[in-house]
């Protein structure tokens, strides 16, 4: 006699991780539970709120220097792109092109709703956000959820100290509101991977004592490599006889990890990796977020 098993979508449910990736979802809620995570955001978790390409900004910017968007945009990498306009622009004209992207940002996300990913985050209720995000998102989700934020981008919001605020959110690359503060040609990036700025130093005292949790962010992006390999050091490499590290780890959700990233991250970084699964990116940082704050 044949039996039909039916199984309920409410109570069973595949993960958005590879199995592989269990352990380190379990020490990451652990963590979460503990008030050990600090979350640090890239561009990736916006996937879905349709923000301007940098290449149409950079097609419309070749326009103003005189030369064909096609060629200029072939010229080099975005930073480098960057790097010459502000090389051969004034730091009046600079300032304007700040505001002009803050205003094309802003018409973009007019309409804006809070994704499921950006609900999930704001459910953890982190008292700080790293990111390196030019844009307001992550402040209009918080505040959509009745969450005070204050945006901390340079020296002076540090020197300000703790206002009522409920959740600070770092600018790590900056803020459209300061033109000064914005990181986005190669010497710019470049001189931030120092880290020695006020923002840097802010960090690096964090995660002495707290995992850090990166998000939307290529494991091709040599920035946050350099930063999770500094991070390390910063940690103390000291190990207890039976091999322990000491001090806190931190996590990398990405997508499409083989075993020598694995490897690297793990003994050279410290870093624990969770490898969600790529069939809808959004959804599945959405459900690592949320399965962080089930019990």
């Amino acid at each position: 006699m044949a039996v039909l098993i039916i199984i309920s979508k409410e109570w069973y449910k595949v993960s958005s991780w590879r199995d592989s990736s269990n352990t380190a979802v379990a020490a990451l809620k652990n963590d979460f539970k503990g008030g050990r995570v600090i979350p640090f955001v890239g561009s990736g978790l916006s996937i879905s709120s349709h923000l301007p390409s940098w290449r149409s900004l950079l097609e419309a910017l070749a326009t103003d220097l005189g030369f064909e968007p096609d060629v200029f945009v072939s010229q080099g990498s975005f930073p480098q792109l960057f790097d010459y306009y502000f090389a051969v622009s004034r730091p009046e004209t600079r300032e304007a092109y700040a505001a002009k992207l803050n205003r094309e940002f802003a018409r973009a996300t007019a309409n804006f709703v809070p994704s499921r990913v950006h609900h999930a985050l704001v459910n953890l209720r982190p008292r700080v956000v790293y990111t390196t995000n030019y844009d307001d998102l992550l402040e209009r989700s918080f505040q959509e959820a009745g969450l005070r934020t204050r945006v901390i981008s340079s020296y002076l919001d540090i020197a300000a100290g703790p206002g009522d605020e409920e959740v600070q959110v770092v600018k790590f690359h900056g803020d459209f509101t300061s033109h000064k503060s914005l990181v986005m040609s190669e010497s710019q990036y470049f001189d931030r991977m120092s880290l020695d700025s006020a923002i840097d130093i802010r960090l690096r005292a964090e995660a002495l004592g707290k995992s850090i949790l990166f998000m939307g962010y290529s494991l091709n992006d040599v920035n946050v490599r350099y930063l999770l390999y500094r991070l390390n050091k910063e940690r103390n490499e000291k190990v207890y006889d039976d091999g322990r590290r000491v001090g806190p780890k931190s996590y990398l959700a990405s997508f499409g990890m083989g075993e020598v990233q694995r490897t690297i991250l793990s003994v050279r970084f410290n870093v624990e990796t969770i490898e969600l699964l790529p069939d809808d990116p959004e959804a599945a940082m959405a459900e690592l977020l949320e399965s962080c704050a089930r019990p």
